[in-house]
C-alpha cells in the first residue's frame, strides 16, 4: 500500500488527482463518522466532510513531513464541526448532569451512550495517544503498523494505545458511565470509520480539487470560514508525534486597596460576550469544580457591600491540613467561567484586563485568580494563575487584576478563582474591560514563579552572594525545616513567539550556586505544543544536575526545538528545600547547529 506521505507529495508536487482520490477513499469514512458523531445530521456531516477535504487539498503542500494524516483530519473535522454548530449548544448538551449507571450489557446501547462525547474524549488525549488510537481502531492497523506510522517501537505503540483507552475509560466514567477499557476498545473497533460509497468519494474528490485552486469566495462557507480562522494564527493541527504534559504559570502583581476600587454596579449574567464594556458577570455564572472536601457556590450571608449580590464562595469542609499531610499540595477547588471571543467580540485583538474582588479566611496554602486565552485547537496565547502573588491567610476585600493580550481571532477565555489547601475564599464583581495600552501584562511571558505551594518559596535579588561583580537572584524555600514531600518551584518564562528557536538546537548556559538543596535543581528548556504538551526533552530532562551545596558553577543544557513548537518554557526548576542563587546576567541562549560556532540569540 502506498504510504500517505507519498500520496500527499504526489498531489502537492504534481497535482495528481489519482493520489488525492486515494486519500479521500482511505479517510472519508473516518472523517464522515467523526462529523456524524458531532452533529448527528447526515446532510451536515457530508458538508463538513467536503470542507475538510477541500482544506486538505489547499494545505497538502504545507503539512510537515511527520504529520499523521488521520490525526490531522480528525482535528480538522472537529474544528470545522465546531464552526458548523454553536459551541454553546454543544457544550450545554455535553455538560448536562450524567445519571450514574453501570456499564450497559448491549454493545449498541453502549455505543449510543459514548458516541456523542467520543470526539471530545479523543481530543483531550495527548497527540501521540490520540494518533495511536485512531490508527489502531479507525484504520484497523495492528500494533506493528501503528509503531511504524508513529516512528516508535512496537511495545511503545501498545502502551500508547492502552494508555489512550484507559484515559477514554476515565473520561466516560467521569460523566457517569462506568465502562472498561476493553469495552471501549471493542466499541471503537466495531464502530470506527465506515467505508464510503464510490459515488461519494468521487463527489468529494471533484469538489475538493475544484476548491483547492479557487478563490476564497468560490469555496464552501464552512471551508472559507475555517481558512479565515486559520490565517491569523497559522494553525498547525496536532497530528504530529508528541508526548508529555507539564504545568506552567504566572506573572506579576497588580493589587489595589478596596478604597480605590470602582463603585459597585449591578451584576448581570453573561452567557455570551456583550457589546457594551465592561463585560460583567454575576456570581452565580461560575461553575464549581471540586470534590467532597470542598463546597463551591454562593454564600447568601456574605456581601462585599450593602448593594452587592451574595458572594461566590469556595470553602474546605474537611479538617485543617498541615504541611506534613500528604494532601497538603493536592487539595484544590475552583469556580470557573468559559467565555467565547466571537468574530464580533469587542475583546478580539485587544489588550484586556480582568478584575475581581476577593476576600479570604484562614487559607493555609494559597488562593488566587486564574486566566487563560486559547483557541479550540489548544494553542495557548496567555496564561496567568497568580502564583507570583498568592493570597494566604485572612484578608479583607481587595481588588485583583490580570492583564493580557487577546489575539485577533476567534478564541476562548477561561477564568475564575481557585483555592489550594484549606480555608475559605469569596469573590465578587468579575469584569473584563480594555486596558490602557501602556498597562503591563501579567501573564507567563514574564519571568515568574510557579509552585503548588507558592507562598513557601521566595525569589529576590541578593547582594551578599554576588557573581562576577553583580548581585545574584536567590530562589529559596523560606519556612523552617524540610519542605513537604512534593514541594517544588519553577522560575522562568514562556516564550510565545519561538520562531527564532524552531528547527535549531539551542544551548542555554548560566552560572548557579546552591546551598543544601534537598531535591534536584537546574536549568531547563521545554518546547510546548497545544495545551502545553511537551514536544521534546532537554539534555537534563531525566535528572537535574544540582543537589546539595555547590560553589558558583556554569551549567549548560541543550534541546532541539521542533518546528511545531508554540511556546518555549525556559527557566530553572528547584525541588525541595534549600537555596539556589542564579546569575541572571550570565544567562545565554545560543544556536549550536551542526557543531558550528555558537550563534547568540538576543
Amino acid at each position: 500500500m502506498i504510504e500517505d506521505r507519498e500520496l500527499l507529495d504526489d498531489f502537492a508536487r504534481h497535482g495528481s488527482e489519482t493520489a488525492f482520490r486515494t486519500l479521500v477513499g482511505r479517510y472519508l469514512g473516518l472523517v464522515q463518522a467523526a462529523a456524524m458523531r458531532q452533529v448527528n445530521n447526515p446532510a451536515l456531516a457530508e458538508e463538513i466532510s467536503q470542507a475538510v477535504f477541500t482544506l486538505l487539498a489547499r494545505k497538502a503542500s504545507s503539512l510537515p513531513p511527520r504529520t499523521i494524516l488521520a490525526g490531522w483530519l480528525f482535528q480538522t473535522t472537529r474544528f470545522v464541526a465546531a464552526r458548523a454548530i454553536r459551541s454553546d449548544a454543544r457544550r450545554q448538551r455535553r455538560e448536562q448532569e450524567a445519571m450514574a449507571m453501570q456499564e450497559l450489557s448491549r454493545p449498541d446501547d453502549a455505543w449510543r451512550r459514548i458516541a456523542p462525547d467520543l470526539d471530545e474524549a479523543l481530543a483531550q488525549l495527548g497527540d501521540t495517544e490520540r494518533n495511536a488510537v485512531l490508527l489502531r481502531f479507525f484504520e484497523d492497523k495492528d500494533h506493528k503498523q501503528v509503531a511504524g506510522a508513529l516512528g516508535i517501537g512496537e511495545e511503545a505503540a501498545k502502551k500508547r494505545v492502552n494508555r489512550g483507552l484507559e484515559k477514554l475509560r476515565a473520561f466516560f466514567s467521569g460523566r457517569g458511565f462506568t465502562i472498561s477499557a476493553a469495552t471501549v476498545a471493542a466499541l471503537l473497533a466495531a464502530n470506527g470509520a465506515q467505508a464510503a460509497s464510490p459515488a461519494l468519494v468521487a463527489s468529494v474528490t471533484s469538489t475538493a480539487l475544484a476548491g483547492a485552486g479557487a478563490t476564497a469566495g468560490a469555496i464552501s462557507t464552512l471551508a472559507r470560514e475555517t481558512l479565515a480562522a486559520w490565517r491569523w494564527a497559522k494553525v498547525k493541527f496536532a497530528g504530529m508525534v508528541a508526548g508529555g504534559v507539564a504545568v506552567t504559570g504566572i506573572g506579576v502583581a497588580l493589587v489595589l486597596p478596596a478604597a480605590n476600587g470602582p463603585s459597585p454596579s449591578p451584576a448581570a449574567p453573561a452567557r455570551k460576550v456583550q457589546s457594551a464594556l465592561p463585560i460583567k458577570f454575576s456570581n452565580d455564572a461560575f461553575a464549581g469544580k471540586s470534590d467532597k472536601r470542598f463546597t463551591t457556590g454562593i454564600d447568601p450571608g456574605t456581601k462585599r457591600t450593602a448593594n452587592s449580590t451574595p458572594a461566590g464562595h469556595i470553602k474546605s469542609v474537611g479538617p485543617p491540613v498541615g504541611s506534613d499531610s500528604p494532601d497538603y499540595l493536592r487539595l484544590r477547588a475552583m469556580r470557573a467561567k468559559h467565555l467565547d471571543v466571537t468574530s464580533d467580540s469587542p475583546l478580539r485583538g485587544k489588550h484586556v484586563r480582568l478584575t475581581v474582588w476577593i476576600k479570604t479566611k484562614d487559607i493555609l496554602n494559597w488562593g488566587g485568580l486564574g486566566f487563560q486565552v486559547r483557541n479550540e485547537e489548544g494553542r495557548i496565547f496567555a496564561n496567568d494563575e497568580m502564583t507570583d502573588r498568592p493570597i494566604k491567610g485572612t484578608t479583607d476585600w481587595r481588588q485583583y487584576h490580570v492583564v493580557a493580550d487577546v489575539p485577533d481571532e476567534v478564541c476562548v477565555i477561561d477564568f475564575g478563582c481557585a483555592l489550594y489547601g484549606t480555608g475559605e475564599l469569596w469573590t465578587d464583581d468579575f469584569q473584563i474591560d480594555i486596558a490602557q495600552a501602556n498597562t503591563p501584562i501579567t501573564d507567563d511571558q514574564l519571568w515568574h514563579k510557579w509552585s503548588p505551594n507558592s507562598p513557601d518559596y521566595t525569589v529576590a535579588p541578593d547582594e551578599t552572594n554576588p557573581h562576577d561583580g553583580h548581585p545574584s537572584l536567590c530562589l529559596a524555600y523560606s519556612p523552617e525545616g524540610n519542605a513537604p514531600r512534593g514541594s517544588w518551584m519553577w522560575w522562568g518564562q514562556c516564550i510565545r513567539a519561538p520562531e527564532k528557536f524552531t528547527n535549531h538546537t539551542v544551548r542555554m548556559s548560566v552560572w548557579i550556586k546552591s546551598e543544601e538543596v534537598s531535591g534536584r535543581a537546574g536549568p531547563n528548556l521545554r518546547p510546548k505544543g497545544p495545551n502545553f504538551e511537551l514536544l521534546a526533552k532537554d539534555s537534563h530532562a531525566a535528572r537535574r544536575p544540582i543537589h546539595g551545596s555547590s560553589d558558583w558553577t556554569e551549567h549548560v543544557v541543550t534541546c532541539f526545538i521542533p518546528e511545531e513548537t508554540q511556546c518555549l518554557d525556559t527557566g530553572f526548576s528547584f525541588a525541595g528545600s534549600g537555596k539556589l542563587w542564579i546569575d541572571m546576567q550570565s544567562l545565554k541562549y545560543e544556536i549550536i547547529d551542526d557543531n558550528t560556532a555558537p550563534i547568540p540569540i538576543k
